[in-house]
């Protein structure tokens, strides 16, 4: 199973990022299709496929760390189309380091 570690934008930033998205004109989407705002996130990293027995440990590994979180910011950057312009399967807004 692919797994990453993510969070979601809190409600009014969520909402400013779909505000945005309404902005964009003149992109071909081809057969992309807009996801849910319920369903945008941050990908914080990317684990990769992770066999099904390991998630238990992963889970034990991980809830600490994300239970000591607090609040994040963080300022987008730019409007990328993964893997590439030519072959766009994802439009994502990346944030600055």
């Amino acid at each position: 199973m692919r797994l990453f570690l993510a969070f979601s934008p809190s409600g009014p930033e969520s909402r400013a990022i779909y505000n945005a998205r309404e902005r964009i004109t003149g992109v071909d989407e081809g057969p992309l299709r807009w996801v849910p705002a319920d369903n945008w996130h941050v990908t914080v990293s990317f684990l990769g496929e992770v066999a099904e027995h390991l998630l238990g440990a992963l889970a034990e590994l991980v809830e600490p760390v994300t239970a000591s979180c607090g609040r994040l910011s963080l300022k987008l950057d730019q409007l990328v189309w993964f893997p590439d312009v030519a072959k766009a399967r994802l439009l994502a807004l990346t944030g600055e380091p």
